[in-house]
């Protein structure tokens, strides 16, 4: 979800559009973070401080890589360190006592919170997708994946069906644009994922553009690459690319994990041989084509 090559303008606007997303849809996360921090400044010890350095740097740091398209979950952890500092604090009783009285009027008032979700929770997650790109993940998922819709035999996502299909068919895999369903459902066939969250050669690749999604970039795909994957023989039509994967895939897959070819592919890898070839194949633009996809479905 990172190494990408795009203005640092683009990134620091849709970080900042993250933050707003969060305020606007939680508003109890950045304002527990916020007092956190406060706290710790004015009666917090050396820990607390630390604990405080700690949750604006990482905010900090979720706005420079351009935030994320699921609303809330980069802002977990300064939170988590931001209710710590207030449990250590001097006024731990009181503070206790009023969070506890804060967050259960939060959780019985505010709207789109879990205790209000019903049958039709999440029929309307695409509200705000087009401005900033984040959404509520859980309303997203909960039409085909929730308690309640799956018991009322709620069709699943159209990915879980295509990875069955190509299970039960002779072809040795896919590029996949939803590796999370697909993948669990094709059992032992291979997924290339086209976004390379699960795609150590492709993560590698760096990620051009002039308008983006947060959280998901599809990279481009050198030539021959697919045929290597499918295949197991390596086909790569860029020699660079082509050691490249040499090497990752002595990383990713050979045995033993000690043995010296092994170490001295990682120590390419992390010295950044390799890093002309990725630049170059950036600059390919070669679009992956996914399977049609054939709308929500039923699985046996």
């Amino acid at each position: 979800k990172l190494n990408l090559a795009v203005e640092r303008e683009l990134l620091l606007k849709s970080g900042a559009s993250y933050l707003w997303d969060s305020l606007t849809g939680d508003p109890i996360t950045l304002v527990a973070i916020v007092a956190g921090i406060g706290v710790a400044v004015r009666i917090g010890d050396r820990f607390s401080r630390g604990l405080a350095i700690g949750a604006v740097l990482y905010v900090a740091y979720v706005v420079a890589i351009g935030g994320d398209f699921m609303s809330g979950r980069f802002l977990v952890g300064p939170l988590i360190a931001a209710a710590c500092i207030v449990a250590r604090s001097e006024f731990e009783e009181r503070a206790e006592k009023l969070v506890f009285i804060f967050a259960s009027a939060y959780l019985a008032l505010w709207p789109w919170n879990p205790i209000h979700g019903g049958w039709s929770y999440g029929a309307d997650y695409r509200e705000g997708l087009e401005l900033t790109g984040v959404i509520d993940e859980r309303a997203y998922y909960y039409p085909r994946t929730g308690l309640l819709p799956v018991l009322r035999g709620a069709p699943q996502f159209s990915g879980s069906c295509m990875g069955k299909e190509l299970a039960r068919s002779s072809r040795p895999g896919s590029l996949a644009g939803e590796a999370g369903f697909f993948g669990y459902f094709a059992d032992d066939k291979v997924v290339i994922d086209i976004y390379a969250l699960a795609d150590p050669l492709l993560a590698r690749i760096p990620f051009r553009a002039v308008k983006i999604r947060p959280g998901h970039y599809v990279r481009p795909i050198p030539v021959g690459y697919v045929e290597t994957r499918l295949g197991g023989k390596n086909v790569i039509e860029d020699p660079g690319i082509s050691a490249a994967w040499k090497d990752i895939e002595l990383v990713t897959r050979g045995t033993p994990l000690m043995a010296p070819e092994r170490m001295a592919a990682i120590r390419a890898l992390s010295s950044g041989k390799h890093r002309e070839a990725f630049e170059r194949a950036s600059k390919v633009l070669r679009v992956p084509l996914t399977p049609p996809d054939p709308g929500p479905c039923e699985l046996e």
